[in-house]
């Protein structure tokens, strides 16, 4: 399987899983340390490292 159509089925996958949340965001999940909402939110800010890391820049170059 080729990366784009990896990733588009992760795209799809986590959207159909975040549209199913219907509930209290502030909910937790199995990490203790996270709820609902960070848990989300750290996956949608990791995406922005998506296109520049298979671009093949490096971590230093993408930044924090």
């Amino acid at each position: 399987m080729d990366v784009g159509t990896a990733y588009r089925r992760s795209v799809e996958f986590w959207a159909t899983t975040v549209s199913r949340a219907t509930g209290d965001w502030s909910e937790p999940t199995p990490c203790t340390e996270w709820n609902v909402r960070t848990l989300v939110n750290h996956v949608v800010g990791e995406e922005l490292w998506t296109k520049p890391l298979v671009d093949r820049k490096t971590i230093a170059d993408v930044g924090g």
